[in-house]
């Protein structure tokens, strides 16, 4: 999930849903399932976290990832990813594929975070503030601690063309 769309629920904009549907039929059966499930979520964050240790790896593979006709999320993940780690070519022309396809009125949400970060793409550090409050923002929605390190973003420096 990434947590600059800024919402009030939990979504899967990467990876999907794992398990299946669990029927509860007795306490001991579905605590083994519950404890199951935790396991495996655990274990799916570590490879996440692996995956992507900094921003400028999940703007890589965002990046890679194909622009799809009727799919402008696509380009709105891969756009705020490329701007925050410092790639501003990248990142306009990734919101652009979100902003010529998407059909909300211009006061969405999603198209006035992809018109602002279009407009600060230049500026990597105003950027960063820019996701620190959606994020924090979004933290507080789902009711999780609304601190977020201002380093999360890391540092971006020098060519950061993401592709």
């Amino acid at each position: 999930m990434w947590l600059w769309h800024d919402i009030d629920h939990f979504a899967f904009h990467l990876g999907h849903r794992e398990g299946g549907h669990e029927p509860f039929r007795n306490e001991a059966q579905f605590a083994k399932a519950a404890e199951d499930l935790a396991q495996l979520a655990s274990t799916r964050i570590a490879g996440y976290r692996g995956q992507f240790p900094d921003v400028t790896s999940a703007a890589r593979h965002l990046a890679a990832q194909p622009l799809r006709r009727g799919y402008p999320w696509d380009g709105f993940d891969a756009g705020i990813a490329a701007a925050l780690s410092g790639d501003a070519t990248g990142a306009r022309r990734l919101l652009e594929h979100f902003l010529s396809q998407e059909t909300g009125t211009p006061a969405s949400p999603g198209l006035r975070s992809a018109q602002e970060v279009y407009d600060l793409a230049d500026d990597t550090p105003g950027v960063h503030a820019w996701a620190l409050a959606k994020v924090s923002s979004c933290r507080t929605k789902l009711r999780l601690d609304p601190y977020v390190d201002s380093e999360v973003f890391g540092r971006a420096g020098g060519d950061a063309s993401i592709g």
